[in-house]
């Protein structure tokens, strides 16, 4: 056997036992679920805020919006922003501005840290999502009561 087909067969192996376990998890995973809805729940949206995500981001929004009325959504901007976006991100959500010298480099990751270390609480669920991305339904939140005494994170 040559070694590119000694590589082959590894990565097929490897790509074979991701799928069968992706399956397995897919037909027999069941969340743990209450029949209650967590309500203690803030949607976190990390973004560049650039008007080229403005029409992805305009469309979460409304979509959260419309949705979890109740819940609060932060979306979390690096400086320097422009400030017509950010005042039109505010008619629908709370606009948090990662300061220019705080560590690391502008990205998301940065951005959910400024986040997590100004204002994160230890009772509240944070769900981030992209700023391309919301949650198709709320059964999620039926998920989350049962972490609630176990767990400081939920999947």
């Amino acid at each position: 056997m040559s070694p590119l087909e000694a590589v082959f067969d590894i990565a097929f192996t490897a790509y074979g036992l991701m799928v069968v376990s992706a399956l397995l998890a897919y037909f027999f995973y069941r969340p743990r679920r209450t029949g209650a809805k967590a309500r203690n729940v803030v949607f976190v949206i990390p973004t560049i805020a650039k008007p080229s995500v403005m029409p992805a981001l305009r469309e979460v929004l409304a979509n959260l919006v419309e949705r979890f009325p109740w819940a609060p959504i932060y979306v979390v901007v690096d400086e320097p922003a422009d400030p017509s976006i950010t005042s039109e991100i505010e008619k629908r959500a709370r606009v948090v501005k990662v300061p220019a010298d705080f560590p690391g480099k502008p990205c998301k990751g940065r951005a959910i840290e400024y986040f997590r270390q100004r204002y994160a609480r230890p009772d509240m669920w944070y769900v981030i999502l992209d700023d391309d991305s919301y949650p198709l339904d709320d059964g999620f939140l039926e998920e989350l009561p049962p972490f609630d005494s176990r767990y400081s994170a939920a999947n």
